[in-house]
């Protein structure tokens, strides 16, 4: 078992936002509020993942990259399900499936065979978030071309969409060199936690604006 002073202690910023957005939700939710579909549940585990489990993992291990995997590919499946769902009613949304299936098995391929459990595996990720982003650019040019105008003050996934595009702006050269800044993170180790901070932080205040903008 971790003390709670240990988890404290190896709180980051972006973390106490996750914490926050969550109890707000349930707030929200049991007042009638609306948001994300299972927006709840992927905050729990991901509140699991990130501030208890890559605790025990570095302490336990001496690493906490396996578990970084595992948080890589829960929120890349999430953000694929809530786009297919926006989309569902399109007709190339069966490509959003056909695409989803060839993501996993290339994600079994590479964690089975060409990623061991302490090497970050940045492809299925990259790629993952690469195929959301180009979910998120479909989203945003139908919200300007192709819609009728309407207000974005209560619609939680534009919320979402801008968190995860700063994220991904703020990441991707990590993302691409995560190599070499894990085998260089004892000399920038301030560096490389500053850049993945930055990211994180603006993918929770994403998730935090699309619990608090949710729908009546």
């Amino acid at each position: 078992m971790i003390s709670i002073n240990t988890i404290l202690d190896r709180l980051d910023l972006y973390d106490v936002i996750n914490i926050i957005s969550f109890i707000m939700l349930l707030i929200l939710m049991s007042r009638g509020r609306k948001s994300l579909p299972y927006l709840s549940v992927f905050l729990f585990m991901l509140i699991f993942l990130e501030v208890y489990l890559q605790v025990y993992w570095s302490i336990r291990f001496h690493y906490n990259i396996f578990v970084y995997n595992i948080i890589s590919k829960l929120t890349v499946m999430y953000y694929i399900f809530i786009y297919y769902l926006h989309f569902r009613h399109a007709e190339w949304s069966k490509w959003i499936l056909w695409i989803f299936g060839l993501w996993l098995i290339l994600c079994l391929y590479f964690n089975s065979f060409a990623v061991d459990t302490i090497h970050f595996d940045k492809i299925s990720y990259v790629s993952g978030l690469t195929f959301v982003t180009v979910l998120i650019i479909k989203y945003f040019y139908d919200i300007i071309y192709v819609q009728s105008y309407r207000n974005l003050k209560n619609d939680p996934l534009f919320y979402l969409s801008v968190g995860i595009l700063l994220f991904f702006a703020a990441n991707f050269p990590i993302l691409i060199f995560a190599d070499i800044f894990i085998n260089n993170i004892k000399r920038n180790s301030s560096l490389y936690s500053s850049l993945i901070s930055l990211g994180n932080i603006f993918l929770s205040l994403g998730y935090f604006s699309a619990v608090l903008c949710g729908k009546e």
